[in-house]
């Protein structure tokens, strides 16, 4: 068995977190904040970015494209990952529905 159709198994993990979250807009409409925490959302971004950054410079421009994995071990591990991508999946699929209408995408006190 390749790594691909794992890769695929993981990649549709997000089904389900997206099919959930569909009606965020719908559910909160009209809903106010009392403190918005911009400042939080914006270091969360600027570390997501510059992971993605440096994973783009070391892939992209130094050509460093090594295995994480010694041989033998990518089938194991890569059904940990597929593991781990669909439970976090059900965990932010159940957060949401536990939370309701008080479910926010972003940072802030309602």
């Amino acid at each position: 068995m390749s790594l691909s159709p794992l890769r695929l198994a993981a990649l549709a993990a997000l089904l389900p977190v997206l099919l959930a979250y569909a009606d965020t807009p719908l559910r909160t409409f009209g809903q106010k904040f009392v403190v918005h925490r911009w400042a939080e959302r914006l270091v969360l971004f600027s570390m997501e970015l510059n992971l993605a950054l440096v994973w783009a410079l070391a892939k992209l421009f130094l050509g460093r494209d090594v295995a994480i994995a010694r041989t033998g071990l990518e089938l194991p591990l890569g059904l940990a990952g597929v593991l781990l991508a669909w439970l976090g999946a059900a965990l932010s699929v159940w957060a949401k529905l536990t939370l309701g209408r008080w479910f926010s995408a972003s940072f802030g006190v309602k």
